[in-house]
């Protein structure tokens, strides 16, 4: 089935520490006047307004599904990741559903708060969003099978430790909770790209999620929450070089276009549509290592040109602070001296750590 992927322009990142924002920009405007009118309502405004209501599927409740009623004269749009705070416990939608106008729906949620099954609430209200890390978790399977909700307990429980976050029911906010002064650091440092109608988030030198709404409205409309989602990340990922420029990303979305899309079971209104995509080809799209296709010419001419920003980035650097990198770093990781390189640092630097230094960066000759 051939899929129609829009024209998208991806401007430069906005980079904090290890992530880096990619603002996506269409060429052409999708909606039929062009001023970007949504014809929809944004789920976290719907229920603030109360015209939608989301519940337990019954008084038992069910981990894997909920039940939303619209009683509102617009279709409603609750976007993948998006979470879901009270009731028996707290969730995260599996993917976009839009909700018709004056219509009940069951949407599928994976479970982020695993030690609570009780009422706190008889309605959900609507939450923060899924940091871009997790997302992966979920994909795959049929909604409500269960899929990928052992390993998303699993990830919150780590996340948790490596934050130093206590929660009693491991729930997944208490960990944005405790780090609120970041998240509002970050909403300053992150402001929304005017215009863009999608963003790409890269953590740690890879692509770890696309996200093309119809129009700028809709990203500005859950901006914060996203910034909140990325909070979590960004507090954990280290800053890595290099990592991809806006043409290497320019060039994988435009290979989506000869993918293999197919029809798959939707639920609300609308058709939903799949990649048929290995998770080993995948990885080739979004930058992810592997040795499993021999590299096209276009393969080579985008890590070139990868290669070029990323080395122009680092000698950027290198001009202000020394750069250097200890046994157990990843060639790609180093780690910032805020101080200008000289010889009489680079002394100080080998009699501080002694063997553990692997090399100081700024002698790379090409950076020079």
């Amino acid at each position: 089935m051939s899929v129609s992927i829009p024209d998208v322009r991806v401007g430069e990142p906005i980079v904090c520490g290890g992530v880096a924002v990619f603002p996506l920009y269409f060429e052409r405007s999708l909606t039929p006047d062009g001023d970007g009118t949504l014809g929809y309502a944004l789920a976290q405004e719907a229920m603030a307004a109360g015209k939608v209501a989301v519940r337990e599927v019954c008084e038992a409740g069910s981990v894997g599904e909920v039940m939303v009623d619209n009683t509102g004269d617009q279709p409603v749009l609750f976007l993948e990741g998006e979470e879901l705070r009270g009731a028996k416990q707290n969730r995260i939608l599996r993917s976009s559903v839009l909700v018709a106008a004056k219509s009940r729906t069951r949407i599928p949620v994976i479970c982020v708060e695993r030690g609570r099954w009780r009422y706190k609430s008889r309605k959900f209200v609507s939450g923060t969003q899924c940091p871009p890390s997790l997302r992966h978790l979920l994909k795959g399977g049929s909604p409500g099978a269960g899929y990928g909700q052992t390993r998303m307990w699993s990830e919150i429980q780590q996340r948790h430790r490596r934050l130093g976050v206590q929660s009693r029911s491991a729930n997944l906010s208490d960990a944005l909770d405790a780090h609120r002064g970041a998240a509002e650091d970050l909403r300053h440092r992150l402001p929304c790209p005017k215009g863009a109608s999608g963003i790409a988030v890269v953590l740690d030198g890879k692509v770890v999620s696309v996200d093309i709404f119809d129009g700028p409205a809709t990203l500005a409309g859950i901006w914060d929450r996203l910034v909140q989602g990325l909070v979590l990340d960004m507090l954990e990922v280290r800053v890595s070089e290099p990592r991809p420029c806006a043409t290497s990303i320019s060039a994988r979305l435009y290979r989506l276009r000869e993918k293999r899309w197919e029809r798959t079971d939707s639920v609300g209104l609308g058709e939903r549509y799949v990649a048929s995509l290995p998770e080993r080809e995948m990885g080739l799209e979004f930058g992810l290592p592997s040795m499993m296709r021999k590299p096209t010419a276009d393969d080579i001419i985008v890590d070139l040109v990868c290669e070029l920003e990323a080395r122009k980035a680092l000698k950027r650097k290198c001009r202000t602070q020394t750069l250097i990198r200890l046994k157990g770093d990843k060639l790609e990781e180093y780690r910032i001296i805020k101080v200008a390189f000289s010889p009489a640092v680079a002394e100080q630097v080998r009699r501080k750590y002694g063997d553990r230094l692997l090399e100081i960066i700024n002698e790379r000759e090409e950076l020079r």
